[in-house]
């Protein structure tokens, strides 16, 4: 039996473009999610593929971290990044020049991690404390590692809002 050209190049349309139709999530690093497991950590894998946890801090308030499933590499060094967002703005001017200027000054001051401004494709700027950390971290120091960028962004999220955004 002869098939008709349209469904010949439909199915070949469908064929050539699985990952178009079918939305599909990216794999994720099975360290993390092994050294999270064994840290005791609730967490949920978002499309990206990256690791997302809300981390309570008491007084009724939480603070949202990801542990990236990617990594950075220069020479022999690779790091895996940890983020805790604080603000997303629609402009630079809306991040405000204070809460900038404050950032920067604990970028100085700061053992470990620090503030960055990401731009989104869309234009929106989120403005998030990151710590950079060896890829083969115990569980116990990726712990203490999500739980220092959860502060660091609470801390200045609670003197900039009376909301707990994050």
């Amino acid at each position: 039996m002869r098939k008709s050209l349209p469904s010949l190049f439909l199915g070949l349309a469908l064929a050539a473009t699985p990952s178009v139709l079918f939305a599909q999530k990216a794999e994720f690093d099975t360290s993390v999610k092994k050294a999270l497991d064994k840290a005791d950590l609730k967490y949920e894998i978002d499309d990206d593929g990256d690791f997302k946890l809300v981390i309570g801090l008491g007084e009724g308030r939480t603070q949202l971290v990801f542990v990236y499933s990617s990594v950075l590499s220069y020479d022999d060094v690779t790091v895996r990044t940890i983020m805790s967002p604080l603000k997303v703005a629609e402009t630079r001017e809306e991040l405000g020049e204070d809460l900038l200027y404050r950032v920067l000054v604990e970028n100085g001051e700061n053992k470990i991690g620090s503030w960055e401004i990401i731009e989104a494709p869309d234009g929106k700027r989120m403005l998030q404390y990151v710590v950079k950390v060896p890829t083969d971290l115990s569980a116990d120091d990726l712990r203490s590692m999500i739980g220092l960028a959860a502060v660091a962004a609470d801390q200045v999220e609670k003197s900039i809002s009376t909301e707990d955004t994050y």
